[in-house]
C-alpha cells in the first residue's frame, strides 16, 4: 500500500500500520477457529528520549466476527480526532471526519477469511518478535523493519481478534516512541453500524483523487 506523504501528512502512521496489517494477514497460516467480535479501549501515549511520558489520547477499536472493523481516536480531553472504517460494502478503509459529507479512502478492503492464526503460526511467522499476556489474553508481536533493517514498529496481535493489532509500538525518527496499549477488552459483537460509513456520504480515493459518489 502506498500513500503520498505530501498530500496526507496526518496519515503516515496509518499507512505504516495498515500496510503491516495487510502483509501480516496475508502470510498467516489459519486455524479452523474464527475471530470474535470485540471492543478494545486503548491508551495512546508517547515516550520522549529522556523518558518523559506524554498523554496523547485514547483509541477505541471495534472488530466484527464477520471481518469488518472501526477505530476511533480521541484526544486526552475526549475530542474525536480520527475515525477509520473498514467498510466491505464500499470496498475500502476510510478516514471519516465528523461533520463532513465526504470520506477519504486510504486503503482497499474486501471481506477477509475470518479464521485466525494460531499460536504455532505466530511463532513460525518470519516477523515474530515475542509473546506476552495482554489483559488475560495470549498475544504475539510482529516486528516491522525498514529496507535498511532499522526497526520501524512492533504490532502485537491477540489471535482471536487478529484483524487489527491490540497493541502498537512505533519508533519515531527523533528517537521517541508512540505507544497504543489496551486498557480494556470486551468480547461481544459490536453494533453493525460501526462497520459501515453513514448513509449518503460520498467517498474520495486518497491516491487517485476520484469521487466515488454516494451510497445509494
Amino acid at each position: 500500500m502506498r500513500i503520498i506523504k505530501n498530500k496526507l501528512p496526518g496519515l503516515i502512521v496509518i499507512a505504516v500500520t495498515l500496510g503491516a496489517m495487510l502483509c501480516a494477514y496475508g502470510l498467516q497460516a489459519k486455524s479452523k477457529s474464527k475471530i470474535k467480535g470485540v471492543t478494545i479501549t486503548s491508551r495512546i501515549y508517547g515516550v520522549k528520549t529522556d523518558g518523559t511520558i506524554v498523554e496523547l489520547g485514547w483509541k477505541t477499536t471495534y472488530i466484527s466476527a464477520r471481518g469488518g472493523w472501526r477505530t476511533v481516536k480521541t484526544s486526552p480531553d475526549g475530542k474525536i480526532e480520527q475515525i477509520l472504517v473498514a467498510d466491505a460494502s464500499r470496498g475500502g478503509v476510510f478516514s471519516l471526519d465528523t461533520g463532513k459529507s465526504e470520506a477519504l479512502k486510504v486503503a482497499p478492503f474486501t471481506p477477509q477469511d475470518t479464521a485466525y492464526m494460531d499460536a504455532e503460526g505466530y511463532r513460525k511467522h518470519p516477523q515474530f518478535a515475542g509473546e506476552e499476556n495482554l489483559l488475560g489474553f495470549k498475544a504475539f508481536t510482529q516486528r516491522m523493519t525498514t529496507p535498511e533493517g532499522k526497526i520501524d514498529s512492533e504490532l502485537t496481535f491477540i489471535p482471536e481478534f487478529d484483524i487489527v493489532p491490540a497493541k502498537e509500538l512505533h519508533y519515531l525518527s527523533d528517537g521517541s516512541k508512540r505507544i497504543v496499549e489496551p486498557v480494556s477488552i470486551n468480547v461481544a459483537e459490536p453494533a453493525d453500524k460501526y462497520f459501515h460509513l453513514p448513509p449518503g456520504i460520498a467517498t474520495k480515493d486518497a491516491l487517485l483523487n476520484q469521487d466515488h459518489g454516494q451510497n445509494r
